[in-house]
């Protein structure tokens, strides 16, 4: 008899992005473990077969932000520093230092983040105004989304969250990474919708994913949102750290 069966099972976690889990059914395992691919970032459980794979999914729910966390540090650390290549809006810029008056602007045409002032307060400049770019966008996507549906959202925060990209609290505060701003359009514009469904649906049942789609932009596919923040979006954690 075999000592190991292999399967795969698919979980939504709290950031909204479904991940394949692997599930090891082993007769040698005593206890339930879990170990991330620090390479490729694949989850990896391993059961006794005493126990189910639904009863070992029940653990990756419980533990899911100790996995989310554990896969935002996968990738090297960016710091924010003059010259350093930074993606805004998916788009590829340079951040470029600016002796002179001011604090940030964006050149476009260039594809530069210009950053004003002495050099040593470049990095948190930078930050403030990634937050602030951040802050405009996904509260302009969130509030028309949730107008259409007749709904006001009480308040709109960003915060530098760990382990999930959004959140909607039952007081409808929305909650979002600053690190978005940094993903494409497509990206930003699935993540409001997300979120802005949740002020109806707190779930992620058949109706929350169908109001989820009548959220969105014309020009976004939910699935082609969800595997670029499953396959780039650990990139982004990378940034404005050593």
């Amino acid at each position: 008899m075999a000592k190991e069966q292999l399967i795969e099972e698919a979980f939504v976690f709290h950031d909204g992005v479904e991940r394949t889990v692997a599930i090891k059914l082993s007769s040698r395992a005593r206890r339930i473990q879990i170990k991330i691919d620090h390479h490729g970032g694949g989850i990896h459980l391993t059961i006794p077969k005493s126990i189910s794979p639904a009863k070992g999914m029940e653990f990756i729910k419980k533990q899911q932000s100790w996995i989310l966390g554990k896969l935002s540090r996968l990738e090297d650390g960016h710091p924010f520093e003059n010259g350093m290549i930074l993606p805004f809006k998916g788009r590829p810029c340079r951040v470029v230092h600016s002796p002179g008056r001011g604090l940030v602007s964006f050149n476009s045409q260039d594809a530069e983040i210009q950053v004003h002032g002495q050099i040593e307060h470049l990095p948190r400049r930078l930050l403030d105004w990634l937050k602030k770019q951040a802050k405009a966008d996904l509260s302009a996507r969130s509030v028309a989304k949730a107008h259409k549906l007749g709904l006001t959202i009480k308040q709109i925060t960003i915060r530098d969250q760990k382990t999930r990209w959004g959140s909607c609290s039952s007081n409808k505060t929305l909650s979002y990474s600053w690190r978005l701003i940094l993903a494409p359009p497509t990206v930003l514009d699935y993540m409001a919708a997300h979120e802005v469904a949740h002020l109806k649906e707190m779930n992620h049942g058949p109706n929350f994913w169908r109001l989820t789609d009548s959220l969105l932009e014309p020009n976004t596919d939910r699935e082609e949102a969800q595997r670029w923040l499953k396959n780039e979006g650990r990139r982004l954690f990378s940034y404005g750290r050593d």
